[in-house]
């Protein structure tokens, strides 16, 4: 049945959303499941963490992507089936997981949770993440599926037989990788406390872009309920698509743009990208050198696109160069703006000074691709 429902689908851009394998029951078989939910929970924390058990079964099993029923499918105690603490924890993790699907038994809308207010603001924000990552999600899911890999990787140790198989199973940490550049690590139990070991790399708070840490350093994090702890590698291209500014990444007037983040990036090291995103790939890289320094970026070709460029914390750029084969062009100097309307202008750079990024939007669309030198 999978596989007749994929071959009528191939022409389209949909797919099935399918339940992964448990213990020795294939509900369905890799191959066709590019997405799918990890079974059925109860709406505690104990649900949350058995949760957590299944996504990391399946990454060590080769599922491409997958999710959960936000607050837990079953049905809990009372009017509401689940606590606000669980629901808005679980909503966080669902945000930062390939497949975000909120379902199940007795109440699962945000606004019914007292005080309605905020927890539908904090739910917002938490949709608003997902959507922007939706091009970083659907480029890392591909490249998943298509080496028969994961998009999560678990920083837990494992037997590679056992904990495979064994439904209560006791890992070390529920931290993991999202594709290769986003640490997510899951608040498991109410009141909050995060015991969290960097990776390799250097890693930057993803709600707070001044926080910066080490890999190999451990650090236990206590974040209140509006917080989810989640980290990015400093120096990397991160593919995004920013609806509004909940997240602070952007506001709205990003909204019909794909969006490259840098923060801060590396010198003298070559960062490259590949990115789905619209049903078409592209590529994007940068090289930073020199004194002063000189930043040159690249993109490839994209006919539906149009983009935009933030580096931050940097300094302010003297200027910004558009090369193309007709010669190399001069972008705009903007006024710096606290909330720069991107609609309001065809091409050049804004510096925003309280954040030390600079936004660069090129001329027009990228259907010849880009290349852009940045001088500072």
């Amino acid at each position: 049945w999978h596989r007749m429902v994929k071959q009528a689908m191939l022409r389209t851009a949909d797919f099935v959303i399918c339940r992964y394998k448990f213990l020795f029951l294939e509900f369905s078989p890799r191959s066709v499941m590019f997405s799918g939910w990890v079974g059925d929970q109860d709406p505690t924390f104990d649900g949350l963490q058995e949760a957590l058990k299944r996504y990391l079964q399946s990454a060590w099993d080769g599922y491409a992507n997958f999710g959960s029923d936000i607050g837990g499918y079953r049905s809990g105690n009372g009017t509401l089936g689940r606590s606000r603490e669980l629901f808005l924890r679980w909503a966080q993790l669902g945000a930062f997981s390939p497949l975000m699907e909120n379902g199940g038994n007795k109440e699962h809308r945000p606004w019914m949770f007292e005080p309605s207010v905020e927890t539908t603001a904090i739910y917002k924000k938490y949709v608003s993440a997902h959507l922007m990552l939706v091009p970083y999600l659907l480029s890392t899911g591909s490249k998943a599926y298509e080496t028969g890999t994961s998009s999560i990787t678990p920083l837990a140790k494992h037997n590679d037989f056992i904990d495979k198989l064994i439904d209560d199973f006791q890992p070390d940490t529920y931290n993991y990788l999202l594709g290769s550049d986003i640490l997510v690590c899951p608040v498991t139990d109410n009141p909050a406390k995060v015991y969290v070991t960097f990776p390799s790399g250097t890693w930057v708070d993803f709600w707070n872009s001044s926080n910066v840490y080490k890999g190999g350093d451990t650090h236990v994090f206590t974040p209140d309920l509006a917080i989810f702890p989640v980290f990015h590698r400093t120096g990397v291209l991160l593919p995004l698509r920013i609806v509004d500014g909940l997240t602070g990444f952007g506001d709205k007037s990003f909204a019909n743009s794909l969006t490259l983040y840098v923060d801060w990036p590396d010198l003298n090291v070559r960062q490259l990208v590949e990115i789905r995103d619209k049903g078409m790939g592209m590529v994007a890289h940068y090289w930073m050198g020199g004194n002063p320094a000189t930043l040159h970026f690249e993109a490839t070709a994209h006919p539906s696109e149009t983009l935009v460029v933030v580096f931050q914390h940097v300094v302010r750029p003297r200027r910004i160069a558009k090369q193309s084969i007709r010669g190399a062009r001069q972008l705009r100097d903007l006024p710096e703006h606290p909330l720069l309307n991107l609609s309001s202008f065809g091409c050049g750079f804004c510096w925003d000074s309280h954040r030390q990024r600079v936004i660069i939007r090129p001329c027009g669309s990228v259907e010849h691709g880009v290349s852009l030198w940045i001088y500072f």
